[in-house]
């Protein structure tokens, strides 16, 4: 008798434990798909102004200084590698600059200033460029691109990919950011 009740005590016991077990992991299932669920960190380019600017018949000196802000709306900090910005001009590759490699804490915002140089023999090369002279306006298009990862719980790892993409119109006359419009994506 007192083996058989030894028996279902042991069993009562692993039943227990086991549930235990189920009802944490329903917990964290839940909290993982509603709490800390990962969200997109996003980059936006809040102004673009134009630094140095002249141009002549066979030169060109323009640099232009991107007011970013990365949001992280995370319960986890995002950790996000050597960013790049880069100009293009008709497609052509005119500039880069790098954003270093940084950490957003969980719901905050990273403030960075980027200042991108224009490689002038590029654009003057380039056969639209007379035109847009003419014209006075100059287009060009930068893109903003940051890769990290978000740490939820410790444990768990996502990878994210944010971009931003802004058509940038100059205007010649003035020397002025005439407008600029940004799309914004990311890859979770």
């Amino acid at each position: 008798m007192i083996h058989d009740e030894e028996k279902r005590l042991r069993k009562q016991i692993w039943v227990t434990i086991l549930g235990i077990i189920v009802v944490i992991a329903i917990v964290l299932v839940v909290l993982g798909l509603t709490v800390f669920k990962s969200r997109d960190p996003k980059v936006h380019i809040n102004t673009i102004d134009l630094e140095t600017f002249s141009i002549g018949q066979t030169s060109l000196n323009m640099s232009l200084l991107l007011d970013i802000t990365v949001s992280n709306p995370n319960r986890a900090s995002f950790t996000y590698s050597n960013g790049l910005t880069r100009l293009f001009y008709y497609g052509d590759p005119v500039g880069q600059a790098l954003i270093p490699a940084g950490k957003i804490k969980s719901k905050a915002d990273e403030y960075l200033s980027v200042l991108l140089f224009v490689e002038a023999s590029r654009v003057i090369m380039n056969a639209n460029l007379p035109g847009n002279i003419v014209s006075g306006r100059l287009p060009v298009v930068a893109t903003t691109t940051l890769t990290g990862t978000l740490k939820v719980l410790g444990v768990f790892k996502h990878h994210a990919l944010s971009t931003s993409d802004c058509d940038i119109f100059i205007f010649v006359a003035n020397a002025t950011v005439q407008s600029f419009y940004c799309r914004h994506a990311v890859r979770l």
